[in-house]
């Protein structure tokens, strides 16, 4: 302890190139929430991909993957260790049981044990590849002993709903969560001198040597401090100075709503940024925006999961729900639109009924060229409205 009475904080940093190397290459649901049976698989020409980003309309299952992914980094040792312990293993029970997809509307798994689920996870490792299975009543087959040490600090689950009470962080991360920051919010940061900043205490020199305790943020109209920051803008700090604070980088991310708090013109500025800043992590990820979806570059990353449930047709052709998308979009321009030019609701309808046959199998014509010119057509009229509406409007 120094004169000043601050202590010294130790550094519980690990050394990475320590740490095994896991990915997953694939996941097979069976009976669990939404999934009735269904396997994602995440590899590329053989080898686990670094991004992944699922895409869908709320109640399609995306939170329901992250969690997936939380429970095989998770150790349930302890829980059911004793297996005379009867209070444990009911506790055990209810809280898996509850993840058994159930039709009825009754979560009758909890109580019945004829009604399970089962998780199996292709492993990547650099100590070997391997097979993890999680059913209610724990692992089947669990993680190899070197692993499941540490198995819990593999993942990282990053959240941006939780708030900001104090920024600190190591300084040889600064950069990277400067890299963050700036591409998701396009304001340029500095670190902010701190009233220890010229002190000659030894204690408080190695801390400000080690972390940086605060930032400024250039606006267009002013200079602020983080803690100035709208409450998204804080919470974006206070999730990725905590991923950035962890004892080692994990091997596997999971950030759900990766949009939110993000302007949408940014959104894809905030994807690549993740990738340049966790080059050695496997993300996944989940979204509900239309821009992600859409200006999405490399399209093997992004699953959407409304072709789980889509008609063959459209799971071979899956362009037809990009189309449909497109079509829906200029829709809501329509309907937003002032005109007089034409009627609106013939011109609504007329887009309706060209997004459904977007979506609806034909046998008369192989490749519908008919159907792609009609909604390449209706697509440039409804852009054309548009700007003349928006003129029209500033008269």
């Amino acid at each position: 302890m120094s004169n000043s009475g601050l202590i010294a904080i130790p550094d519980f940093k690990l050394d990475n190139s320590k740490i095994p190397d896991v990915k997953i290459k694939s996941i097979h649901y069976q009976n669990f929430k939404a999934f009735e049976d269904y396997t994602f698989d995440f590899t590329l020409d053989g080898k686990p991909k670094p991004f992944i980003c699922f895409s869908g309309p709320n109640g399609t299952g995306k939170s329901t993957i992250l969690d997936s992914i939380q429970l095989i980094f998770t150790r349930f040792d302890g829980r059911t260790s004793d297996k005379n312990d009867l209070e444990s293993e009911k506790k055990m029970r209810a809280l898996l049981g509850k993840l058994v997809r159930h039709v009825d509307g009754i979560q009758s798994a909890i109580y019945n044990k004829e009604d399970d689920f089962l998780i199996t996870a292709q492993i990547y490792s650099s100590l070997g590849d391997y097979e993890v299975q999680l059913n209610k009543l724990g692992f089947i087959k669990d993680h190899p002993e070197e692993i499941k040490q540490i198995v819990y600090r593999l993942c990282f689950y990053a959240r941006f709903d939780q708030e900001l009470r104090h920024f600190q962080l190591a300084r040889e991360n600064w950069n990277l969560f400067k890299d963050l920051f700036e591409s998701v919010t396009g304001f340029t940061i500095q670190e902010k001198e701190s009233f220890f900043d010229k002190s000659d205490d030894p204690t408080q020199s190695e801390i400000l040597d080690k972390y940086v305790l605060g930032f400024m943020v250039h606006k267009p109209d002013e200079i602020i401090s983080h803690t100035e920051c709208s409450a998204g803008e804080r919470k974006i700090i206070k999730c990725f100075s905590t991923l950035l604070s962890k004892e080692y980088m994990p091997s596997v991310v999971c950030v759900d709503n990766i949009e939110m708090h993000v302007e949408a013109g940014r959104h894809i500025q905030l994807i690549e940024s993740m990738k340049r800043c966790f080059p050695h992590s496997q993300i996944f990820s989940t979204t509900h925006s239309y821009q992600i979806s859409k200006n999405f570059g490399k399209k093997e990353e992004l699953y959407d999961l409304r072709l789980m449930k889509a008609s063959e047709l459209v799971k071979k052709e899956p362009w037809r729900l990009q189309i449909a998308d497109e079509i829906k979009e200029s829709i809501s321009k329509i309907k937003s639109m002032n005109i007089s030019v034409i009627n609106k609701e013939d011109y609504i309808n007329k887009g309706e009924l060209m997004a459904k046959r977007c979506l609806i199998e034909t046998t008369t014509e192989k490749l519908p060229y008919t159907l792609l010119l009609e909604c390449e057509q209706f697509i440039k009229d409804t852009t054309h409205l548009l700007i003349n509406d928006i003129v029209d409007s500033k008269k």
